[in-house]
């Protein structure tokens, strides 16, 4: 029954992507083609929000997903790049045993393709390594969908994602699985 409930969600979760996948390219054939895309109140009679992610700013991080991380954030407009630390107790190659902490490396990148306050949603690819044990022979490469809200006008951001896991080690089999979700607080340093 297990087997059934992870394929379950992870058909829910490729359904999920490719649903705001469609979306937002229809979004961008639509201002491809010309049509115009009102910019400003006095064609919409509202006012159209300005960009959740503008300017140059730096974050810090920290993210849940199958383990603990704490990143150092870059943001340039719509482009997000972070570099972080992970702690785990799970025993990559070389590994002494299960109750020992490992420490990993994880860099990331994304672009928000939909970027109006208070959401910011794109695509976003991960890579991440072991630093313990025997250093850089075991990696994973997340590729995936992240999203972005601010809920209050503080410079706090909360964060999700959606990505699919492909593990490397050295000496082993990948491995791959579909689903792998992530939560994220980010906080404004300036």
């Amino acid at each position: 029954m297990t087997n059934q409930n992870s394929i379950g969600a992870s058909y829910a979760t490729i359904g999920l992507f490719i649903t705001c996948l469609v979306l937002l390219l229809g979004q961008q054939s639509a201002r491809a083609q010309d049509v115009p895309v009102p910019q400003s109140v006095e064609q919409t009679g509202r006012p159209v929000p300005p960009p959740l992610l503008s300017g140059l700013h730096l974050a810090a991080i920290t993210g849940v997903s199958e383990i603990p991380a704490v990143f150092a954030g870059l943001s340039w407009n719509a482009l997000q790049l972070a570099v972080g630390v992970a702690a785990s107790n799970e025993v990559p190659p070389g590994g002494t045993g299960p109750n020992s902490v490992y420490a990993g490396l994880i860099t990331s990148v994304q672009y928000a393709v939909y970027n109006r306050a208070p959401v910011a949603l794109g695509p976003e690819i991960s890579w991440s390594t072991n630093l313990t044990g025997e250093a850089f022979r075991s990696n994973t490469l997340l590729p995936g969908f992240g999203f972005w809200f601010a809920p209050f006008n503080a410079p706090i951001l909360l964060g999700c994602a959606w990505n699919v896991r492909l593990s490397f080690a050295q000496g082993k089999d990948a491995t791959f699985a579909f689903m792998t979700p992530a939560l994220r607080l980010a906080f404004g340093l300036f």
